[in-house]
């Protein structure tokens, strides 16, 4: 346990190297990414990455395990699904997309 002795540093060691443990644990998991049926609550499709890998870049493996039959009306996700080729996967099957922008987002 540190005493705070006037110096600055002391006190923002500790927060450092808890910082990068989280940083360090962080990098340990993985994310999955479903497709989930609005009216039926079904998982139809599921793809799991690690924590490097662009959400954006799974977009046509989530597409492409829709069952036979069935039709992707629309897909609504988060900002990291926002980049041109995520629109370009979308475009190319007839859905349509409800993605909020990113906080860097620029106009095409």
């Amino acid at each position: 346990m540190h005493r705070f002795d006037g110096r600055e540093s002391v006190w923002r060691r500790p927060v450092d190297a808890f910082a990068r443990t989280v940083q360090a644990n962080a990098e340990r998991f993985g994310k999955l990414h479903l497709a989930i049926d609005i009216e039926t609550q079904q998982i139809v499709g599921v793809c799991a990455t690690s924590n490097a890998v662009d959400d954006a870049a799974k977009v046509e493996d989530l597409l492409s395990q829709v069952p036979d039959g069935s039709e992707v009306e629309e897909v609504s996700a988060d900002g990291a699904y926002d980049k041109r080729k995520t629109y370009n996967v979308f475009n190319k099957h007839g859905t349509k997309a409800i993605i909020p922008p990113r906080k860097n987002a620029n106009i095409w």
